[in-house]
């Protein structure tokens, strides 16, 4: 258990520093210095985070790469509907002002996430060579 809060805080770490290195510049130089994008773009990338630590601490993804394609297919969901939601709902929403930090956002939580992976596939392969 943890190690997969360990996963989860490293997760959450790095989405949001994200969140924090930016929200400065958008707000000063974002001509509504509205940061809500950034907050709905964070947080839509950070909840499928959340619901795979708690399926990996349940047991259903205890393999690191069934729990990385898991997350990968949970987090492409949720932005998807994200993006149709806001397609829907706020048809006047422009790319740079909410696309470009879902994508931003997407991006980060997924290099984190292969990183992880690979650093806990390296581990499962170096505890199978000492048996």
């Amino acid at each position: 258990m943890f190690k997969h809060s360990a996963v989860l805080l490293r997760l959450t770490f790095a989405i949001a520093f994200v969140w924090a290195l930016l929200w400065w510049p958008v707000r000063v130089l974002s001509a509504n210095a509205d940061t809500s994008w950034l907050t709905v773009a964070a947080v839509s990338c950070w909840l499928p985070v959340l619901i795979v630590a708690f399926l990996r601490i349940a047991g259903v993804a205890a393999d690191p790469t069934r729990a990385a394609w898991l997350m990968m297919a949970i987090r492409a969901s949720v932005v998807v509907a994200v993006v149709g939601v806001l397609r829907i709902h706020r048809p006047d929403a422009e790319f740079q002002n909410c696309y470009v930090w879902l994508i931003l956002f997407y991006v980060v939580s997924l290099v984190v996430e292969v990183w992880e992976v690979r650093r806990e596939l390296f581990f499962w392969e170096t505890a199978e060579k000492d048996k």
